[in-house]
């Protein structure tokens, strides 16, 4: 996927007339990935410039304000949309999920399977899960497992 910075760049190294089809379609691609947010740190810097804070802020401090390194550091603390992988399993991982793969039923989980998908998960993907707050009978609990472990099958048929 494209990022804001890459459209920019194509649109300052554009060549030709900007009233093409070809620049419109490249100005559409970045208002559309402006207007969506990332994650937490683009919906603080829309509210922020919304409400007229941006402005001032800049006004007062100057255009060097620390709200892009903010902006980053909580896009990256609390991410929309499917978490980013940011490793692959470990050689001793890939033998316990395969045992794990190889011996398990259509939703349902044991204790100890509950266990080493979540941490395997926080491990994989940097994103944890309370297992204490994790009712072993609700259906809630049964869809955040069917997700972990649909999104740690797909790292694992990559390490494989």
């Amino acid at each position: 996927m494209r990022t804001i910075e890459d459209v920019k760049n194509d649109m300052d190294n554009f060549e030709g007339k900007k009233t093409t089809k070809a620049y419109r379609t490249l100005k559409n691609e970045l208002l559309s990935l402006e207007n969506e947010s990332q994650g937490l740190g683009d919906t603080v810097e829309k509210v922020l410039k919304a409400t007229g804070i941006t402005s001032a802020v800049k006004a007062i401090v100057g255009d060097d304000c620390g709200c892009k390194e903010r902006k980053q550091r909580l896009n990256a603390l609390l991410p929309y949309g499917t978490p980013k992988q940011i490793r692959c399993f470990t050689e001793e991982e890939i033998e316990k999920y395969t045992e794990f793969f190889n011996s398990r039923k259509k939703d349902s989980w044991t204790a100890e399977q509950v266990t080493f998908l979540f941490e395997l998960y926080a491990g994989v993907f940097n994103k944890r899960y309370n297992i204490k707050r994790m009712c072993s009978s609700c259906m809630g609990t049964a869809n955040i497992l069917r997700g972990v472990t649909g999104d740690l099958d797909k790292v694992y048929k990559e390490s494989i």
